[in-house]
């Protein structure tokens, strides 16, 4: 086996040919994936807010005894 590097180089022609080979999501498909992405990033940031507000709530609970 050769320890030679490859070196990568790109010219528009190859990106264009990668950018053919590419399988686009339709629009349906697009849509589902966003929404979901959307749903779990108000779900996570609904937890971190509730983690926050029960440690705060804690700690105030201790710094008050």
């Amino acid at each position: 086996m050769s320890n030679e590097k490859k070196e990568w180089t790109y010219s528009p022609k190859g990106v264009w040919s990668e950018l053919r080979k590419v399988q686009w999501p339709t629009f349906k498909e697009l849509m589902g994936t966003s929404g979901s992405v959307i749903l779990f990033t108000v779900l996570f940031g609904l937890y971190f807010f509730l983690c926050e507000l029960a440690s705060s709530s804690l700690v105030s609970w201790i710094v008050g005894l």
